[in-house]
């Protein structure tokens, strides 16, 4: 029957076997415990934990980063997140473990790994500072007139293009906004400068100068990011002290949906991936 479960939602199997749901379900989660209890699961050089959306829960996905490998899905308490953790083999070959910005992530992790080097996933850190710049390349255009939104022509993507990646073209709408549209150069420039100081690692007194030299008309757009970026320093710094991790697939190849087009359980999906990952070397 559990074997089954994995091609068949429960409905059409309990139609074939003339058993309750409540059963098969029983059954299967039987077997998702025999399953837990006889895998074993040697720890990667980069393990990695991020959070995902399964049946409109946060679970939390843990996997090895370098191989874009998950070999365990749980739900994203601090709890879960713990016993996962607890269950990993030869931890002294983890080299670092990258989390969200997220504390049950972080509290599990120290509480369990705290001898490792703890790493931010700072493409969710960028994510924050273009969501920043984003909010501001709206309200300028939300300010604008039509023949200024002319001008304004491919605003979004010089807005979050690195300066040293802008065309000839992008260079010159900046310089030509300076004008008209101070408020947006000002914008490019902070991020700009942040990001710099995301991927150098400089100290905690780099990011705190450039916090305290945000102007009034720009902080308000920042401010998600100031709040979220608290107490997360030392993560950041850690990140940019190993360059790899920028090279490997922030979230791994984690089916949600079956060759059917189905949504995949949450139940059924941990199945996989511990079935699939008895033994993970």
């Amino acid at each position: 029957m559990s074997s089954k479960r994995y091609a068949a939602p429960s409905p059409p199997l309990r139609r074939a076997v003339g058993v309750t749901e409540g059963t098969i379900r029983n059954v299967f989660r039987d077997y998702l415990d025999r399953l837990e209890a006889g895998r074993v699961i040697l720890a990667p050089t980069y393990l990695a934990l991020r959070e995902v959306q399964i049946e409109k829960k946060p679970r939390c996905v843990i996997f090895d980063a370098e191989r874009s490998h998950p070999f365990d899905v749980v739900d994203h308490s601090e709890q879960a997140i713990t016993a996962a953790l607890l269950s990993l083999q030869n931890v002294t070959q983890i080299r670092v473990v990258t989390v969200g910005m997220n504390q049950q992530q972080r509290a599990a992790v120290k509480a369990t790994l705290p001898a490792v080097p703890l790493a931010v996933d700072l493409g969710e850190v960028n994510g924050l500072v273009d969501a920043a710049v984003e909010q501001v390349r709206l309200h300028v255009r939300s300010l604008s007139t039509d023949s200024q939104k002319r001008t304004l022509l491919g605003d979004r993507q010089i807005m979050h293009t690195r300066r040293a990646d802008l065309t000839e073209h992008g260079s010159a709408s900046l310089a030509a906004w300076q004008t008209d549209f101070p408020l947006l150069v000002a914008a490019y420039d902070a991020a700009e400068e942040l990001k710099s100081i995301l991927i150098s690692g400089s100290d905690e007194g780099s990011y705190t100068a450039w916090r305290d030299g945000l102007s009034s008309e720009i902080r308000p757009f920042f401010a998600i990011a100031l709040q979220a970026f608290q107490g997360w320093w030392p993560c950041i710094q850690i990140s940019a002290s190993y360059p790899d991790l920028l090279s490997f697939r922030r979230f791994p190849e984690l089916s949600l949906v079956t060759e059917g087009g189905r949504k995949q359980s949450f139940d059924v999906l941990r199945a996989k991936l511990l079935r699939e990952g008895a033994r993970i070397v």
